[in-house]
């Protein structure tokens, strides 16, 4: 990191707020319910995919649903975390649920594949900046020794959310209209971003919006999401939607390729306060970790999406047998994260449960 950059980042406000036992209750009340609503959406939304196909008439692009949301959601993951450095987490957050509420209620409007994918896209912008932003505000509110335990009854409603998604989807599938389950969760994704403003600390950022606006590392947002949009989408659609010779799939990976280097460059000697430091990657722990988690979301997120497909067009499941399978497979995230969460808190061994972790998930 030059010496610029390490000014800048030293102008940062520093959000670090450790609160008492009966503050943080509150606090993750406020993280809780808007995680929870985050996740019936993203997992509900599978156990739909067929009906919305036929309804839409899109069976051939479907799969752009959640190819879309997770595209959004990636180019625009490593953005919220400096967001918040400058604007505070308060404001961003806040800004995340609100996003998801739109473009929930949006999702219920489409009139064809093009439109539900676009907006699929915004939803996944907001719903990857509630994720991130979680996990960054408890760092901000708990003391180290006890971040496991939280983060553990976080990725209790995290689970609790992919249990409920499909059900409650399930039922307005087979008794309504797919487009009630998203007038459902629009407007209760608005009422826990009311709650959320009251229940969640806010810290006064050290600059103002002016000289924020300009802390923003617009070179790198442009790039990095330049880079992953032309990287991921013939990654997702090549040899089912274009051919891996077509002249447009060779472009865009050479395009996004050059982009990401082009990041990586810009990040390591220009940006004034670059969204993703390069100094995190000199600890081998995090960069371990970084890939464990690459590793493990491209192998997760696919079950989510395509799993229902398959369960309803290929075995012909209906539609709540397709959420029950999802359920067993989801339903044991939030007893086991409970239970490792306070593990780790009281053991103060993380590698012991990451390693359990993928043990049973590759078994």
């Amino acid at each position: 990191m030059t010496t610029r950059q390490q000014a800048a980042e030293r102008s940062l406000h520093n959000q670090i707020n450790i609160l008492p036992k009966r503050e943080l209750v509150i606090v993750f009340a406020g993280l809780a319910l808007p995680l929870l609503i985050s996740f019936v959406d993203q997992n509900g939304i599978g156990v739909t995919l067929p009906t919305i196909a036929r309804d839409l008439h899109a069976e051939d692009t479907i799969s752009w649903a959640g190819t879309s949301s997770l595209i959004a959601n990636t180019a625009f993951q490593m953005l919220y975390g400096r967001l918040s450095d400058i604007f505070g987490r308060k404001f961003v957050y806040l800004g995340a649920i609100m996003l998801l509420a739109i473009a929930t209620l949006l999702c219920s409007f489409a009139e064809n594949g093009t439109m539900f994918y676009v907006f699929r896209g915004i939803a996944g912008v907001g719903a990857g900046g509630l994720a991130n932003l979680t996990m960054i505000i408890i760092s901000d509110v708990c003391t180290l020794e006890n971040k496991g335990y939280y983060q553990g009854i976080v990725g209790a409603f995290i689970g609790l959310g992919n249990v409920i998604g499909p059900f409650l989807a399930a039922a307005f599938v087979a008794r309504g209209t797919w487009r009630a389950f998203f007038w459902t969760t629009a407007p209760i994704a608005t009422l826990v971003g009311v709650i959320s403003s009251y229940l969640i600390p806010s810290s006064q950022p050290k600059a103002g919006v002016k000289e924020g606006v300009k802390n923003i590392d617009y070179g790198g947002v442009i790039l990095s999401s330049a880079g992953v949009t032309l990287l991921l989408i013939p990654i997702s659609g090549g040899g089912a939607y274009f051919s891996w010779t077509s002249s447009l799939v060779i472009s865009m990976l050479v395009l996004g390729s050059s982009s990401l280097l082009l990041f990586v460059l810009w990040e390591w000697k220009l940006a004034k306060l670059p969204m993703v430091p390069l100094d995190i990657f000199r600890s081998s722990a995090v960069s371990i970790l970084l890939a464990q988690g690459f590793l493990f979301g491209s192998v997760y997120q696919s079950y989510l999406y395509y799993l229902p497909l398959y369960l309803q067009n290929a075995r012909q499941y209906s539609v709540t047998q397709s959420a029950g399978a999802i359920a067993v497979l989801v339903g044991s995230q939030a007893v086991s994260s409970i239970i490792s969460g306070y593990y780790i808190s009281q053991l103060k061994k993380w590698k012991l449960f990451i390693c359990s972790g993928f043990l049973l998930w590759t078994m």
